[in-house]
């Protein structure tokens, strides 16, 4: 699975779980859920992206939020799975990160996933839903020849 693939959309939202089988990912999955009227208001879609396991047989379902399993590789390029070696044992750790991508151009990369960041990311793609809504109009209203006198803010 590449995330090329969701560069179709024009602003959107991928957030990266190790498991949603577990406590702590139903938790932040709980956490999206909470965020998920908002994010829809403002037409910005959320992809979940969980580690492909055996241990992922439960996969939830919900209106406005999409979740995918994918390889490892996936999360090796965008930088969220590690190595970590505690007392000479290596664990493998996936950082549960949020990515707001407009287009091809990454807007704001979180590491943390709680109500704060998840906010900081709400309103950061808000503010790019109302500079392209008032680009817009502003267009629309430039093209026709009485309203050419109309300036930047």
């Amino acid at each position: 699975m590449r995330i090329k693939q969701y560069m179709d959309s024009e602003l959107f939202i991928i957030t990266t779980l190790d498991s949603l089988s577990s406590q702590k990912g139903k938790s932040y999955f709980d956490l999206w859920l909470k965020w998920e009227d908002l994010f829809s208001q403002i037409h910005v879609p959320i992809y979940i992206f969980t580690l492909k396991s055996e241990n992922n047989k439960y996969i939830p379902s919900s209106k406005h939020i999409q979740v995918r399993l994918c390889s490892r590789k996936v999360f090796e390029s965008l930088g969220v799975y590690r190595t970590k070696t505690v007392f000479t044992k290596i664990y493998e750790i996936m950082d549960p990160a949020i990515f707001l991508y407009e287009g091809k151009q990454l807007i704001q990369k979180e590491f943390r996933s709680n109500d704060h960041t998840i906010g900081e990311v709400y309103l950061k793609a808000l503010d790019a839903r109302y500079k392209k809504y008032v680009d817009n109009f502003r267009k629309k209203l430039t093209d026709k020849k009485e309203f050419a006198s109309i300036k930047r803010r």
